[in-house]
């Protein structure tokens, strides 16, 4: 292995476990969210990690700082780690989307863009932000050294079809990822593109919260 990055998922919320869309709403992660955030963090400790990234959502700092604390790494703060906008989504239950924006919740469930609600992200636009800070990772990650990111899961399984250069179409492409659950992207020799080393992987200490989109 030359270099590896880690993308980490954050823990449970409240909003996780009614399958309330959450977007960029700063949601806290609940009591078990919090002790997801320290099972992993023997884990992450193990990577021997260089470097740590986290998205500036509430949800995500709070994992990151979990494993800042755990690992003695210095987070850094990167809002490209973001979930999708969600737009006047966000908050809303599935139940709740399909009364508001029938329309709009049909087109979701068909996987299609179009129509969306106000504010709503589409998977270019989120690639194009994920995509732009996994440059910029790269660029910073030295051989032979591990990176952390600690991200959403959603924005997550996009930025893995950006490396790996499959169709943008992530929710058909990955399953979901649960909370606390992590993903390994590893350059197996210097110049050589990333590939997917693991997917999913868990501490199996807790169970996870259904991933929402």
């Amino acid at each position: 292995m030359t270099r590896r990055i880690v993308l980490l998922r954050h823990g449970r919320t409240e909003w996780n476990m009614v399958d309330r869309a959450q977007g960029w709403a700063d949601v806290p992660l609940d009591d078990v969210g919090l002790a997801q955030a320290r099972a992993c963090a023997p884990s992450m400790v193990a990577y021997q990690a260089s470097l740590l990234w986290g998205s500036d959502l509430m949800r995500a700092r709070q994992t990151a700082e979990v494993v800042a604390e755990a690992t003695g790494l210095t987070p850094v703060w990167d809002e490209r780690l973001r979930e999708y906008n969600v737009g006047l989504r966000s908050g809303l239950t599935r139940l709740e989307f399909d009364e508001r924006y029938p329309a709009e919740y049909a087109a979701w469930v068909a996987g299609h863009e179009e129509p969306r609600v106000e504010g709503q992200e589409t998977n270019a636009e989120v690639a194009e932000r994920m995509a732009a800070w996994w440059h910029d990772a790269r660029e910073m990650l030295p051989a032979d050294q591990t990176g952390i990111a600690v991200t959403h899961g959603a924005a997550l399984k996009t930025l893995l079809c950006v490396v790996l250069g499959l169709p943008l179409d992530p929710h058909r492409s990955f399953t979901g990822i649960g909370n606390c659950h992590w993903v390994e992207l590893i350059e197996t020799y210097e110049g050589d593109r990333f590939r997917l080393g693991a997917y999913n992987l868990s501490t199996p200490d807790f169970a996870s919260a259904p991933p929402v989109s």
